[in-house]
């Protein structure tokens, strides 16, 4: 990553600080979380903000350069990076127009579609037996925002069950909390296939939401 495409404050406090803080998230499994038996932060987004890390120590000719993590979630990852108490976000943050007015986005590293994870025994097949449904979701997260919209377009009504994360929406579910989980497939699928009781199936990807 070129150091041209970051913001050159960013760039300046990082080098007069020795510090790279990098936000990265509790349980966005398998992109940015941390490991409850060992405590370390891992992922595939962590991976390439530790690569950054070792290329801005360069750049900087900061051999000394710190690397600290930072916890953050899915309200306040955006306001920490404006408020300067991370330099990076490392997790699933969506790169859309209306946040490129807030924050800078790398190069696109995955691609993801979103899907809705439900029980096997739910009876569950289309976004129309969600009509009335309990869904989990991470608020104030592009997910959020497509359920609000698909509501006031399709004139469906859907009970919000709050959630921090992919995990916490799988926990929802399994324990009758919630009839649905809505969040990126990649995470939903790697939840559900790390956990040894899957009660679940998945249905009405992306495109399904619309419909």
């Amino acid at each position: 990553m070129s150091p041209g495409a970051w913001a050159q404050d960013t760039l300046t406090h990082i080098a007069k600080t020795g510090e790279l803080r990098l936000g990265h998230r509790e349980a966005s499994h398998p992109f940015s979380y941390k490991d409850p038996a060992t405590g370390q932060v891992r992922g595939y987004s962590v991976d390439i903000c530790t690569k950054i890390y070792e290329e801005l120590k360069k750049e900087l000719k900061r051999p000394d350069l710190r690397l600290t993590y930072v916890l953050v979630d899915g309200k306040n990852r955006l306001a920490d990076l404006k408020n300067n108490v991370v330099d990076l976000e490392c997790g699933t943050t969506t790169n859309t127009l209306e946040r490129q007015k807030e924050v800078a986005f790398s190069h696109h590293i995955f691609i993801a579609t979103t899907a809705f994870l439900v029980r096997k025994d739910s009876g569950i097949k289309t976004v129309d037996d969600l009509n009335g449904k309990r869904i989990a979701v991470e608020r104030k997260t592009t997910n959020d925002g497509v359920l609000a919209t698909n509501e006031r377009t399709y004139h469906r009504k859907f009970i919000y069950v709050p959630v921090d994360s992919t995990a916490q929406g799988l926990d929802a579910l399994t324990r009758g909390e919630a009839d649905a989980v809505f969040a990126d497939d990649a995470g939903l699928l790697e939840s559900a296939l790390t956990r040894s009781a899957r009660p679940w199936g998945t249905t009405s990807f992306w495109k399904s939401v619309f419909r």
